[in-house]
């Protein structure tokens, strides 16, 4: 078992991959950023979501973790909310969410 995720990884994090990473975290964080639909909460709903499942199921569980853990962290930091982009567990959810629910649809 640990072995198949060492090989997933390493043939999610090619060198192909990473300029594919980064065009999808920007693409994720502009849309965070663009739609922001304002909750009671003080809080806001928006697109990220959507972007991340798309890129997970389009390229692999593990590149749509790491871009579920750096577009809305990205975004965080921009739009002025640095203490949710510096929550481990805020990286841990987008990006486990994202490798649980594509990994299984996958393989």
């Amino acid at each position: 078992m640990a072995q198949e995720v060492k090989n997933d990884i390493k043939k999610a994090l090619q060198v192909n991959t990473i300029p594919l990473i980064a065009i999808m975290t920007a693409v994720t964080t502009v849309l965070t950023m663009l739609v922001k639909i304002p909750t009671p909460i003080r809080g806001y709903l928006n697109l990220s979501d959507t972007m991340i499942y798309f890129s997970a199921y389009a390229f692999g569980p593990w590149v749509g973790g790491i871009i579920g853990g750096l577009g809305p962290a990205l975004s965080d930091l921009i739009s002025g909310y640095p203490q949710w982009a510096c929550r481990p567990c805020s990286w841990a959810c987008s990006s486990r969410s994202s490798i649980r629910r594509t990994s299984s649809s996958v393989r």
